[in-house]
């Protein structure tokens, strides 16, 4: 089961690499039950434009929108988080929710 989840996870990382077009994304962990990616910083005045509470209000509505999707309303409420490093930025929070965090972040109008 550890390894078929482990496979899992490598599967999205590779397909989150693809899509958004991340460099050096990788599984990092876990924290809270939860899986940590990280990926290098390619475009850092991006980063420094997107302010923290822009950045808080995406992670939000990531976890939002990810519970209604898996039926479990607002049981995902602060269990996601964004850590915009000097080089790297690392993201936390259930798949579906790291999903929608890459589509509010680079699929924004």
């Amino acid at each position: 089961m550890k390894g078929e989840k482990l496979q899992i996870m490598e599967e999205k990382v590779q397909e989150w690499s693809d899509i958004y077009h991340l460099h050096g994304l990788r599984h990092i962990g876990y924290q809270g039950g939860f899986p940590m990616i990280e990926f290098r910083k390619e475009n850092p005045t991006f980063w420094m434009r997107l302010k923290e509470n822009k950045l808080n209000k995406i992670v939000r509505q990531a976890e939002m929108s990810a519970g209604m999707e898996l039926g479990v309303g607002i049981n995902l409420r602060k269990t996601a988080f964004v850590l915009v490093n000097n080089e790297t930025i690392v993201i936390c929070g259930h798949e579906v929710v790291i999903g929608k965090i890459f589509e509010n972040l680079f699929l924004q109008k």
